[in-house]
């Protein structure tokens, strides 16, 4: 029963991942103001499904719903897995989810695929906080 729910939430979200996709593309790629960052779409290369998932992403986190969260990630990685900006989002999230090892591998991954100065700073950071929550585990600063 638990895995079929897990199934079908996932069809819903990649259901409506593909609607705001395709409604993106009629609308001629207008997005309403303040729904979508413009820092993601530049990272998503334009690519409306990403576009959509880093939605569902900001949405689920926003509720508390790491889980989900995580998962739309996981799959805008399957499309885009060269985009560091990604792998930065995922170990965020882990580090919400105290998997404090697996955010530094996944920060680390990200400093390795980018020469964006910034991008790794943020995530220098996230591995700093990592360190420091894996010697107090409840100093986990929330994405």
């Amino acid at each position: 029963m638990q895995v079929t729910r897990i199934i079908l939430d996932d069809v819903l979200n990649v259901r409506a991942a593909v609607l705001v996709g395709i409604a993106t593309l009629c609308s001629g790629c207008v997005a309403s103001p303040g729904v979508i960052d413009p820092v993601d779409v530049e990272t998503a290369g334009g690519s409306p499904v990403i576009v959509a998932l880093l939605d569902a992403a900001d949405q689920n986190l926003d509720a508390g719903r790491l889980e989900q969260a995580s998962a739309a990630i996981e799959r805008a990685l399957r499309i885009a897995p060269q985009d560091a900006s990604l792998w930065t989002r995922l170990a965020r999230i882990r580090l919400a989810q105290k998997q404090f090892e697996q955010a530094i591998q996944l920060a680390s991954k990200s400093n390795a695929m980018t020469n964006d100065q910034n991008l790794r700073r943020q995530n220098n950071r996230l591995v700093g906080q990592a360190h420091r929550a894996m010697e107090n585990p409840n100093r986990v600063h929330q994405p």
